[in-house]
């Protein structure tokens, strides 16, 4: 590891699921525009936690170890929706998962109580299928986008295989990650 790097601790699903999510990714874009996820790219972020430095990702691995339960944990997938900014959207497939929200407030309780920074913002389970996206046909409305969306059947259950401590490079073409250390459920 560096001695700087920006990580984030992240949910992965199977390869079935993150097949699904793709198809997702592809209607989209046969009536959108943006910037799509790579399909190596598709994950749960569960804490962001930026700017660190190699001794604090040890902390984080430790914590990690200590918190993580290494049994299956389930998802259900229930929408798709999206976060708006300005003209264009991050579009998102989301739903819930008990367990997830619980590993997450256990994460973050600890992360805290040993002084590691960390987002703090509210966790929405979310996998995002793309950044800047702009819906093709001008004449839709905010109302029609989101009927649209909401118009995706994007119910399912799937599992999650692994929960990792992640590194993210920006590049020109996009960020890069990299799995730093790895718990299978």
């Amino acid at each position: 590891m560096s001695d700087k790097m920006r990580l984030f601790i992240a949910a992965h699903f199977p390869e079935e699921t993150n097949q699904r999510l793709l198809e997702f990714n592809n209607f989209l874009k046969e009536n959108a525009r943006g910037n799509f996820t790579k399909p190596q790219n598709l994950h749960m972020t569960l804490i962001f936690l930026g700017e660190t430095d190699s001794k604090t990702a040890d902390k984080i691995v430790k914590i990690m170890e200590n918190t993580i339960p290494n049994h299956p944990v389930t998802m259900k997938f229930e929408k798709i929706g999206r976060f708006k900014r300005g003209n264009e959207s991050l579009v998102w497939a989301g739903g819930d998962s008990q367990k997830l929200s619980e590993i997450h407030q256990q994460l973050s309780t600890e992360l805290q109580n040993t002084g590691i920074n960390q987002d703090l913002k509210k966790f929405v389970p979310h996998v995002t299928l793309g950044r800047r996206i702009q819906f093709k046909t001008p004449s839709r409305n905010e109302k029609e986008i989101d009927e649209f969306l909401a118009s995706i059947n994007a119910e399912f259950e799937t599992s999650i295989s692994k929960i990792s401590l992640m590194e993210s490079e920006l590049t020109s073409t996009g960020p890069n990650y990299k799995e730093l250390f790895t718990i299978i459920l």
